[in-house]
């Protein structure tokens, strides 16, 4: 079609009907862990998700930037943070230093040949209760944060070249993958925080 035919008129917003494949895997997978652990657990909209509901139980959040607000606000006072960066790229901030991590292989589909993952345990976050927050800065990276959390065979070894301490406090760590077609390789620890 010339340009001038797409005007954008005739688009119309969906919102809260629909829910990024990455996310979607997250969900299931750790669906079937509680399950397996006998734990109850409720899927939310993070947009039909108010705080209330949070300050009430114990919280994992899935998806960064795009997907999901309450991850943003809950890392907003972390130290490791989702962010946008240069002209409006998600990106993760190191609030001491400064240091971002940016996808630089991202084309304008979307697809990405690499993805950075930020990890997060609170015991007592901003809710007054217990978050762990997964997610990618693509839908790649969201979905291995959720293979990671839900399958110790991949956690262990992470949580290996972490500080011991971080069994009794709140952890963030930082995660890198390659990725191969739409696949991510198997991460590498590259920042991590205890406190």
């Amino acid at each position: 079609l010339p340009p001038e035919t797409l005007t954008g008129a005739d688009y119309v917003p969906v919102f809260d009907q629909y829910v990024g494949f990455g996310d979607s895997v997250v969900a299931a997978r750790l669906s079937v862990l509680f399950a397996q652990h006998g734990r109850e657990a409720h899927m939310r909209l993070a947009s039909k998700l108010d705080f209330t509901e949070l300050r009430d139980s114990s919280a994992v959040l899935i998806g960064a930037a795009y997907t999901n607000r309450w991850t943003m606000e809950l890392s907003q006072k972390l130290r490791f943070r989702f962010d946008f960066c240069g002209s409006d790229k998600p990106c993760i901030v190191d609030s001491n230093g400064g240091k971002q991590w940016t996808l630089s292989g991202k084309s304008d589909n979307g697809r990405s040949t690499e993805d950075y993952i930020l990890g997060c345990r609170l015991l007592r976050a901003e809710t007054g209760g217990f978050v762990v927050i997964g997610a990618g800065l693509t839908q790649v990276g969201t979905e291995e944060a959720g293979r990671i959390l839900s399958d110790p065979d991949a956690m262990v070894p992470l949580l290996r070249k972490l500080p011991a301490a971080w069994r009794t406090q709140n952890l963030e760590f930082i995660l890198h993958s390659e990725v191969l077609g739409d696949a991510p390789t198997a991460p590498e620890l590259i920042a991590a925080h205890v406190w």
